[in-house]
């Protein structure tokens, strides 16, 4: 994509269109409302046995009240809380647990900020005028990565910080987003649009962005659209990840190895934004489908077995 101009109009169309993920509509169709927004998003399931999740109520006319922000909420569905308000912090989002769970990584303003849970420190820890987004926790809790989706096409891809906001480093060009880091630390996975293809796959790189290869060819099976929001397994021989289908336009909750062998689609109804539990026997996601709106618990957290099964609603 590299020196390619359609390339880059391609890349920035199309990140314009994904980049609004936190409230997806529906399809406005002559004569009837517009389907309804959902208001759950990215939940993200921490170490210590608490998930954190992105929860905009909005009022009658469509407006974001003042409870919207992150909250939190125990896996069993208990101690649902507000963790960072819009009205009192400002509009953080796409959180991720530091390994040890004292922090979490959170983007405001599309830079990537740390705040700890007793939010007593909060940390800026990027700064110059590249668009920052999806920040991901190491495992040994040393460094954050992230992608870029703006500016000159030559920084897109993803980058990597220290986690107290040093030694920012660009380890793939030129596309690539919500990167999640391999337990061990040694890879790194991310959706991308490979050099030469106009189709988003889902790819797997060494963590210094050598070795690059794909791990799941959504085309395959009949996604134009492409993936997105994958995240390791704790064991490390899976990834769990959402596809979009636009035959459909529901996105759907797949797994597959980490050698690309035995993908498995988990949900029917609508799946976004999968999180595996610390045990990895869990995935904690939202339902949402844009043609069954009227579906139990649509728009809302639920959690499921690691192979689809017992789904049950976690948010109400």
């Amino acid at each position: 994509m590299k020196g390619h101009i359609g390339g880059v109009y391609l890349f920035l169309l199309i990140m314009a269109v994904v980049g609004c993920e936190e409230q997806p509509r529906g399809p406005v169709v002559p004569g009837q409302p517009p389907l309804p927004t959902r208001n759950y998003g990215k939940p993200a399931w921490g170490p210590t046995d608490w998930i954190v999740f992105g929860h905009t109520p909005y009022d009658a006319l469509g407006q974001p009240v003042d409870s919207s922000g992150l909250w939190l909420i125990r896996p069993d569905g208990t101690a649902k809380r507000p963790f960072t308000l819009l009205r009192e912090v400002g509009d953080f989002d796409l959180p991720d647990w530091s390994p040890d769970g004292r922090w979490l990584a959170l983007e405001k303003d599309a830079q990537i900020y740390k705040i700890t849970v007793t939010k007593d420190s909060l940390v800026q820890l990027t700064h110059d005028p590249l668009r920052k987004f999806h920040p991901n926790w190491s495992p040994d809790g040393e460094w954050i990565a992230f992608s870029a989706g703006a500016g000159d096409s030559r920084n897109f891809g993803i980058w990597v910080v220290r986690a107290d906001g040093s030694e920012m480093q660009h380890i793939y060009c030129c596309s690539g987003r919500n990167p999640d880091w391999s337990p061990d630390g040694k890879k790194i996975v991310f959706p991308a649009w490979p050099a030469g293809s106009r189709k988003q796959k889902l790819m797997i790189m060494d963590v210094m962005g050598k070795n690059v290869r794909v791990v799941f060819d959504p085309t395959r099976f009949g996604f134009d659209y492409g993936v997105d929001h994958p995240s390791f397994a704790p064991d490390g021989k899976k990834v769990v990840f959402q596809t979009n289908n636009t035959e459909t336009k529901d996105a759907q909750i797949w797994v597959v190895n980490v050698d690309g062998r035995k993908p498995r689609q988990l949900t029917s109804r609508g799946g976004l934004e999968p999180s595996w539990s610390p045990d990895g026997r869990k995935i904690v996601y939202v339902r949402f489908s844009y043609y069954r709106p009227e579906q139990p618990g649509n728009g809302k957290l639920w959690i499921m077995d690691a192979d689809g099964k017992n789904k049950r609603q976690l948010t109400f």
